[in-house]
């Protein structure tokens, strides 16, 4: 009983105001959580396929692996040359519709590199990667209206952590995703700069790459050993501002600690 008269005094009391503004400030802090003013995406930047030319793998060494993109696995090639993918792109930003290209890409003396962290022993198992930090897991990331890229919308560096790629099976039907299973990247994006990088406060995590295939990474010999891959698809996903998040996280500790207060005293 004492715990119902304490509910409807936190609704009609005079005595309660104070914490009835509390409640009001928690209120706001959640909306403002979940729909933060400056991070406007009503959906994640989704990448296309790659529109000009493949990715390719390269077996380096025992467990060490390079991503090789957009025709930089030619002999002879200075080390300051550009390797590049590019693919259409679209995002809602803001409340508007942006439909563009995206672009990847990094020096040849910097190709992404990842070593072998776990190995599956049956199909659809996973085998896992981490790249090689910090010269060898970095991509620049460009989101444009067109493949220019004068005037680019974001214009960010991407920080690659892990790769898993599952176990093929040897006798599966020609659709089964486990006959050729892809390699799926995952990273994350630093505070961006652009002409919607005020929608991106926080930057951007959970970056997914997928690159499809033809065969299981691990099985390349090295060291002249190659894989042929495309990238299918992708998606950058926002982190929400954390200056709402601790306005919330701060709202709900005092919230906590006044409610605690007012049980013991009745």
């Amino acid at each position: 009983m004492a715990r119902k008269k304490w509910v409807f005094s936190l609704m009609g009391d005079g005595k309660t105001l104070m914490f009835q503004r509390l409640l009001r400030w928690v209120a706001v802090s959640l909306a403002v959580s979940v729909c933060p003013v400056n991070v406007g995406l009503a959906s994640p930047i989704t990448l296309g396929a790659s529109l000009d030319g493949s990715v390719q793998i390269k077996a380096l060494a025992a467990s060490l692996w390079e991503i090789q993109l957009g025709g930089c696995w030619n002999q002879g090639l200075p080390a300051s040359t550009k390797c590049q993918i590019t693919g259409a792109a679209n995002a809602v930003i803001g409340g508007t519709s942006y439909s563009g290209f995206y672009s990847l890409s990094t020096l040849l003396l910097n190709q992404l590199q990842m070593r072998t962290t776990a190995l599956g022993s049956r199909p659809g198992d996973s085998d896992r990667y981490a790249f090689v930090s910090p010269n060898h897991d970095k991509l620049t990331f460009k989101f444009g209206s067109d493949l220019s890229f004068a005037n680019p919308w974001l214009n960010a560096t991407i920080t690659n952590v892990s790769a898993t790629q599952k176990v093929p099976c040897t006798n599966c039907a020609q659709n089964d995703p486990l006959l050729y299973p892809s390699l799926f990247i995952l990273g994350n994006i630093g505070v961006p700069t652009g002409t919607l990088a005020s929608f991106f406060p926080g930057g951007a995590d959970e970056l997914t790459l997928d690159l499809g295939g033809n065969q299981r990474i691990s099985d390349l010999k090295p060291p002249n050993s190659y894989s042929g891959m495309k990238l299918q698809g992708g998606t950058i996903t926002p982190v929400p501002e954390p200056s709402a998040l601790l306005l919330l996280g701060g709202g709900l500790f005092t919230l906590a600690g006044m409610a605690r207060r007012r049980v013991r005293r009745s």
